[in-house]
């Protein structure tokens, strides 16, 4: 692929990322966590990970995320658990948490007009994410620091169609909040 297609799918690609990169800080959110973006560099971490497909007419994503078992246990829902919880539970924590990082994203999309159809997370551990990489796709990774440990949300998207535009559309809702007039048929 020459210089010039690549930085023009960088280009078309850079709401996505930036909508990828909000819900990854919805989620942290949501789970009470602190962190911090530091970068995009992959570091050589020997730490759980799972992904996670998704797909539309116009363009595939498969999400990667890594994240050690500090954070999962930190984040685990039920904390009674914590003190006898297995590690094959804290992997689980880690697929759902896959689920919930691609969920916001595809909430995201829908005023763009893209939905995905999400697929189910598998986990993994000693995946070589080093050469985690599929063929004809983008990728996109960004590093967080969460109180010194270190999770990795990656995005890697294939494009289906070369004329697709990541555009906001105004929600319509066929429900006003005006309630004071009343139409009777």
């Amino acid at each position: 692929m020459r210089v010039s297609q690549v930085k023009q799918i960088e280009y078309i690609l850079t709401p996505l990322h930036e909508l990828f990169a909000d819900s990854c800080a919805d989620v942290f959110v949501s789970l009470n966590c602190q962190v911090e973006k530091i970068g995009d560099e992959r570091p050589n971490l020997d730490i759980p990970c799972a992904h996670i497909e998704a797909r539309s007419d116009d363009l595939e994503l498969t999400m990667l995320l890594r994240g050690p078992i500090n954070f999962l246990k930190e984040t685990f829902p039920i904390k009674e658990q914590l003190k006898s919880i297995q590690a094959e539970e804290l992997y689980d924590w880690l697929s759902e948490l896959a689920n919930r990082f691609m969920g916001d994203l595809k909430n995201k999309l829908i005023p763009f007009d893209h939905t995905l159809k999400i697929g189910i997370p598998k986990k993994e551990f000693g995946l070589d994410v080093e050469h985690f990489s599929l063929d004809g796709y983008h990728a996109y990774t960004l590093i967080f620091d969460i109180g010194g440990d270190l999770f990795e949300c990656a995005l890697y998207t294939k494009l289906f169609n070369d004329d697709i535009v990541f555009i906001q559309h105004e929600v319509v809702s066929d429900f006003s909040s005006d309630c004071s007039e009343l139409e009777l048929f």
